[in-house]
């Protein structure tokens, strides 16, 4: 795994409407299920959808649809969610500005969700858009394979995948 999941941060703790009310170590919000803000980004590449086996300590070895985050806060305060959705992409698939197209918001939802390990994904999420002008390098830290599919074949199949609960077609 990679160091980056040793690394202490804290996540914003947010109320069901997405508004921060402060904040929480990462680690301890999920092991107590505490809602929090997060965001999944989809990557698309023409008509196809970039599906990442998740090599991560929680919900590890399901099919995200691409690549799921956290802003963090700081010193400075809460990480603007643009920056930490480009964060996220250099981070798990070398991902530069170069490589893709604007960044597009599509919907935010509240969902719970336990993985059976311990921990528990509480999150008020975002989904985003993000069409590829080429198909990125993932960094295999953070997942075990990928896999670019037909995003029509996923929404009409998508019970023969084992999707992270936080999937939205």
């Amino acid at each position: 795994m990679s160091n980056y999941y040793t690394q202490t941060l804290y996540v914003p703790l947010v109320d069901e409407q997405g508004n921060v009310i402060g904040k929480g170590e990462r680690w301890d919000v999920h092991k107590r299920g505490i809602l929090h803000k997060g965001f999944t980004v989809r990557l698309l590449y023409k008509n196809l959808v970039l599906l990442q086996k998740r090599k991560h300590p929680m919900f590890d070895h399901v099919i995200d649809m691409t690549s799921s985050s956290h802003p963090l806060v700081t010193d400075d305060g809460v990480q603007d969610e643009q920056d930490a959705v480009i964060s996220c992409l250099k981070r798990e698939w070398n991902l530069e500005l170069r490589d893709r197209k604007k960044i597009v918001k599509r919907e935010s939802f509240l969902y719970k969700a336990s993985d059976g390990v311990g921990f528990t994904e509480h999150e008020y999420c975002t989904m985003y858009d993000v069409k590829l002008l080429t198909v990125p390098a993932p960094d295999f830290a953070y997942c075990y394979g990928y896999e670019l599919v037909e995003l029509d074949y996923v929404t009409s199949h998508h019970n023969a995948f084992n999707l992270a609960p936080w999937v939205r077609l």
